[in-house]
């Protein structure tokens, strides 16, 4: 899968991130994150390396 915008939140303060996560409808951490962005989340998943956003779209039935 191509994602090529998959860096696009790289260099966003973490407290962005939680503030993202909290307004998201569901909102998802990725296992290396931050533990306030774990904390914030509604799913926390694996490391974007180990499938991670494979196995939250899995999670959720998307795919």
């Amino acid at each position: 899968m191509h994602l090529p915008y998959l860096h696009a939140l790289d260099g966003i303060p973490f407290d962005s991130y939680v503030t993202m996560l909290e307004y998201a409808g569901i909102g998802v951490a990725m296992g290396n994150a931050c533990d306030a962005a774990k904390a914030a989340a509604d799913y926390v998943t694996d490391d974007i390396t180990a499938d991670g956003l494979a196995k939250a779209l899995a999670h959720f039935g998307l795919i």
